[in-house]
């Protein structure tokens, strides 16, 4: 024969008359198993839903720092490409000189005909060209521009401030801030 067993609950209740002892039988306790197994599943599911949220927000994290980490390589490639295309174009502008063609000093003016070398391949943005007074590019007092297609063709420099007492003149040429200097002695 088997036994079964009930798990009963005692409580105790005060009253006028005194103490009353009850007896209570989670038998007869329609639905408290029930409920407390739904709050357990319901908790358990809380809990898993918190985990996957946090997952999930750390590798939309993680996908972000590597799609960051991507552009930035992505970048320093072009800067280096960039930087190559740059450093090509310096070592070209390393290798000109100024070719003085013909000289003309009249009253005031000295008029300079001059081409540069070695400029086949060279892509150049800015030329500029000025008048020191000495070997210094620091004493150019103004500078005047040219077209960068000219550089390829003979080049006129005027110097408007000649004088007739001076012979030493000082022509800067500056192809983009590659300086180019060249002394000027008039006979």
């Amino acid at each position: 024969m088997k036994k079964i067993v009930f798990i009963t609950m005692y409580t105790f209740e005060r009253s006028e008359k005194g103490m009353k002892f009850f007896m209570l039988n989670l038998k007869n306790e329609k639905g408290a198993i029930t409920l407390f197994v739904l709050v357990s599943c319901l908790f358990f599911i809380l809990s898993v839903t918190c985990v996957q949220m946090y997952m999930q927000s750390k590798k939309v994290a993680v996908d972000r720092e590597y799609r960051q980490i991507k552009s930035n390589y992505e970048t320093n490639l072009a800067d280096t490409e960039y930087l190559d295309k740059t450093y090509y174009q310096l070592s070209q502008l390393e290798n000109l000189n100024i070719n003085i063609e013909k000289t003309t000093h009249t009253n005031n003016q000295l008029i300079v005909e001059f081409s540069l070398s070695d400029v086949t391949n060279l892509n150049a943005q800015t030329v500029k060209y000025g008048w020191g007074t000495s070997s210094s590019i620091d004493t150019v007092a103004t500078w005047n521009y040219l077209e960068a297609d000219s550089i390829k063709n003979k080049m006129i420099a005027i110097n408007n401030n000649a004088s007739a007492d001076n012979t030493n003149y000082h022509l800067f040429v500056v192809l983009d801030n590659k300086e180019i200097y060249t002394p000027i002695v008039v006979s």
